[in-house]
């Protein structure tokens, strides 16, 4: 039964209309209210026509409302100005086809500028008839007037012109903005009829800016224009037209447009001579020598170097003699180019080792290397294994360097160069990859260092172990214990330094196995370190000096925060060397479920009174003050006991 004191909501949503309060307006828009009082809260929102109403009244419009949506849309198109439009074309976005149907016919009533942008998204509507209403009417538009789609991306327009036939593209190429004409000049690409080729040509002579570049893009990619459009781009004033017209005759002419490819060898522009040049190679091969050869003396480095790499390409004695001469070019990039390809051609000549050295030490360096460039440094690294004479020490080092590089193609085979010189020049050039991040260099590093008991070896040896493990650890394992410098106790310290952690934590255990008062130092500046596991080692190593009171204020400082394990270990050692100035704090960790078993045991072995008792209540509290477990916990604990139970009655079944 209704209050009969409320107030009615027809004059509530007076009052609200009267005070324009759009926010309780809207709250009378709801679905639990009667469509008569939903229509008259709409009313009263557009009576009221602000920012914020008409916003909740384009919702109405967005999820239509039957019996109420109709009216708001009604009195929306009774309005003037781009912001009824806007709000009318928020309805464009509801899932009922007839609805977004009625809203385009709304909005086909409107002579704002603004509504043919508003319908282009119904041009792609899923309904077949919403997407012809509008496309109907888009393209009524656009042919009355083109500039309403000036700003407009082209793809946005292709729906309009893809029915059109190609008089109407014409007529909007000629009156159209830039937008419309890059419509039009794709729309003539797809009819691709002999009127749309020459259109396409002529428009790009004509146009500039976008508009030509379009047209020129359209007729690249139409396989059906003829070579005959192109030809004259040849002598195009933009050097990157005349590189796509020879693109364009290479590709609908094939063979015969080798002339126009030869004569572009004398163009002025460097890239359009390079870009000949890699065309004719590709059309007719070998019997493109001739010109390569010829472009080896021309002014342009950049169209020297791509003459190198397209002579490169055909091995035998002419192109040796060509390419020996191209190693006195001025050019850096080019010389290189050519001793790469010498290299790769297996050309080993004495007087060649000095240039290969140079350049194998410099290039491997580089970063950006591209799978050309590594062929070569490869076949250069190749050239120079096992090389003897006054070159060796300096082919050693250039292979060391390439051995670092990058690539780990060309560290591979820069490796196996350096593994087929003496045993002598080999063990010095692999101590200088002891810091290799590559595991298989390290892996061998360690193996030709330890086989030699070279003292360089034990680092990689220590890395191997940690690092790679399996049987090559094991092996590591069996020649780092040869070494009688592990036994060393300066050595060991000097190792707390090394920067890989793995050879720390080595120094580290091995120092706590001398057991020497000399370690002691060393190992608390270790427990500094940020590695929780060279941590945990320094402490072990200092377990046996834990009653030393420098020792035992770390080991307490150790105990109230940092990694688990750490704290952990700091408390059995207090506990084992009955340090009794730990008890407070270890006392103070039995509140820590993690390390109170540590803490607990600790306090017993020291044996004080205080840690006893602070022990016992603790037990005393678990005991009658049990920890109420979690749902999660008590349905693993379930679930545990009656796998424990099944277990017992099938051990039951088979006795």
């Amino acid at each position: 039964m209704a209050d009969p004191g409320a107030v009615p909501k027809p004059e509530q949503i007076a009052d609200l209309k009267a005070r324009r309060d759009v926010e309780g307006l809207v709250a009378f828009l709801g679905e639990g209210e009667t469509l008569p009082i939903r229509r008259l809260a709409a009313d009263a929102l557009l009576a009221i026509g602000n920012g914020a109403a008409l916003n909740a009244l384009g919702e109405l419009l967005a999820v239509p409302t039957a019996g109420l949506s109709e009216g708001v849309l009604e009195r929306l198109a009774s309005l003037s100005g781009v912001n009824a439009c806007r709000l009318i074309a928020r309805g464009l976005g509801a899932s009922d086809p007839i609805w977004r149907n009625r809203v385009v016919d709304a909005l086909r009533k409107r002579n704002e500028p603004e509504v043919f942008g508003l319908l282009l998204p119904a041009c792609r509507d899923r309904s077949g008839a919403v997407r012809q209403l509008a496309l109907r009417l888009v393209h009524d538009r656009l042919v009355a007037n083109p500039k309403r789609a000036d700003g407009i991306a082209p793809d946005r327009l292709e729906p309009i012109f893809a029915s059109m036939d190609i008089k109407e593209v014409l007529g909007l190429l000629r009156r159209g903005p830039p937008s419309v004409k890059c419509a039009a000049i794709a729309r003539l690409g797809a009819i691709a009829t002999p009127l749309a080729f020459l259109t396409l040509a002529e428009t790009f002579a004509a146009e500039q800016g976008e508009v030509a570049e379009a047209a020129l893009a359209v007729l690249e990619g139409a396989r059906g224009a003829p070579a005959e459009y192109f030809r004259p781009l040849l002598h195009h004033p933009d050097e990157n037209v005349r590189i796509r017209a020879m693109g364009a005759l290479v590709e609908r002419l094939g063979g015969e447009a080798r002339g126009d490819l030869e004569e572009a060898l004398q163009d002025e522009a460097p890239a359009v001579r390079a870009a000949a040049l890699r065309h004719l190679d590709a059309l007719v091969g070998v019997a493109a020598m001739g010109h390569a050869a010829g472009a080896l003396a021309d002014p342009d480095a950049e169209v020297r170097r791509t003459a190198v790499d397209l002579v490169a390409r055909w091995p035998g004695d002419e192109t040796t003699a060509l390419l020996k001469l191209v190693t006195g070019d001025p050019d850096e990039n080019v010389r290189w180019r050519a001793f790469l390809a010498l290299a790769k051609h297996q050309v080993t000549d004495p007087d060649l080792a000095p240039a290969y050295v140079r350049i194998l030490t410099e290039i491997a360096a580089r970063e950006n290397l591209t799978s050309e460039d590594v062929d070569g440094l490869c076949a250069i690294a190749a050239s120079l294994s096992g090389i003897g004479g006054k070159m060796a020490a300096n082919a050693l080092n250039s292979l060391v360097a390439a051995a670092k590089s990058a690539s780990l193609r060309l560290r591979r085979v820069a490796v196996e160069g350096i593994l087929r010189y003496p045993v002598r020049q080999r063990v010095e050039a692999m101590a200088g990859l002891a810091d290799t991040y590559d595991k298989s260099i390290l892996k061998t590093v360690a193996t030709v260092l330890g086989e030699a008991k070279d003292k360089r070896g034990i680092v990689p040896l220590i890395r191997v172990i940690d690092e790679c493990g399996g049987r090559a650890g094991d092996r590591a394992r069996e020649m780092l214990a040869e070494y009688q410098e592990t036994k060393d106790l300066d050595f060991l310290v000097a190792l707390l330094k090394n920067r890989w952690i793995s050879v720390r934590r080595y120094a580290a255990e091995h120092l706590g196995h001398l057991g020497d008062p000399r370690s002691i130092d060393p190992l608390l500046e270790a427990l500094r370190d940020e590695d929780v596991e060279l941590q945990f080692a320094s402490i072990l190593g200092l377990k046996r000096f834990a009653a030393e009171p420098r020792v035992a204020e770390k080991l307490i400082e150790s105990i109230e925060y940092g990694d688990l394990s750490v704290r952990q270990m700091s408390a059995e050692a207090l506990g084992e060397q009955k340090v009794t100035a730990a008890v407070p704090m270890l006392i103070r960790a039995l509140s820590n479920p993690f390390i109170r078993p540590y803490a607990a045991r600790a306090l017993r072995e020291i044996g004080d009174r205080k840690g006893y008792l602070a022990v016992r209540r603790r037990q005393i509290r678990e005991k009658y003050f049990k920890k109420k477990l979690k749902p999660a916990e008590l349905a693993r604990k379930a679930e545990a006991e009656k796998k424990a139970k099944m277990m017992g009655q099938a051990r039951l079944a088979v006795e």
